[in-house]
């Protein structure tokens, strides 16, 4: 029996990058420090369009491998790595399960604890996986697909742009109100799930518009909005985040 796992892999810089090198070099590497554990890395990783990038790629493994061993490898500086688990809950629900040790894991935790019975439509935590020798992990919804995918494989209609706009605009208003910026929008973090078959004949394309990865989000107040870091990825970025000045809820 085998399982997929995701990895994330991001870099703390583009010196770290230049290092490392491309998604093929970067594979190698990988093979090297997980060389003991069982697993069957593709040729290249995967690779978003930012500066400098993020990796990624889905990883098979031996369905007795040890999550928390392979998140407590030593990791080199400049690499920063996720290990997502599309697993089954004790419900027979399929999950994501989101494990670092970086304080943006607990973050999301406990900005999805503060803010998801206030609105459906926030990706939601379903449970934590808590342990004295592993790092944090938190338990989430899966939905089908996100945005990006959804549109490359079919062009969103004027109507299904609607549709899940409204319900990202839901989400973000309520984080906006106590004044937290979730800093990261882009069509990869709004993640959505088609209608069924069985409804063939309903004219809508999504049954469900979420928005995910709050591992970003911050408040108004915090050091990350008064020093003007660099957030989200520059192709989705605002223009005045880009050009250094000062953001916010308005941008």
């Amino acid at each position: 029996m085998v399982k997929d796992l995701t990895f994330d892999v991001r870099y703390d810089n583009e010196l770290a990058h230049d290092y490392y090198g491309d998604g093929k070099k970067l594979a190698d590497y990988m093979r090297r420090i997980y060389h003991d554990k069982d697993l069957h890395f593709p040729d290249e990783f995967d690779s978003t369009l930012t500066t400098p990038p993020i990796h990624f790629m889905s990883v098979e493994a031996s369905d007795e491998a040890d999550l928390d061993d392979l998140r407590n490898v030593n990791v080199p500086p400049g690499l920063n790595i996720e290990i997502m688990d599309l697993d089954m809950n004790g419900a027979g629900q399929i999950v994501i399960i989101k494990a670092a040790r970086h304080f943006r894991i607990a973050n999301e935790r406990d900005v999805l604890r503060k803010y998801q019975n206030r609105t459906p439509h926030l990706r939601p935590l379903i449970d934590e996986i808590t342990g004295p020798r592993t790092p944090p992990a938190i338990v989430l919804k899966h939905l089908e697909s996100d945005l990006r995918t959804a549109a490359g494989t079919k062009k969103l209609s004027g109507r299904e742009i609607k549709h899940v706009s409204k319900r990202v605009l839901e989400a973000l208003s309520v984080l906006h109100e106590d004044g937290y910026l979730h800093t990261d929008l882009k069509m990869d973090n709004v993640l959505v799930n088609s209608t069924p078959p069985s409804q063939s004949t309903s004219t809508q394309r999504f049954t469900d518009g979420q928005l995910a990865d709050l591992e970003s989000t911050v408040h108004v107040t915090s050091g990350f909005c008064k020093d003007r870091d660099e957030i989200g990825t520059p192709i989705w970025r605002s223009p005045e985040a880009q050009l250094g000045l000062q953001w916010g809820p308005a941008n």
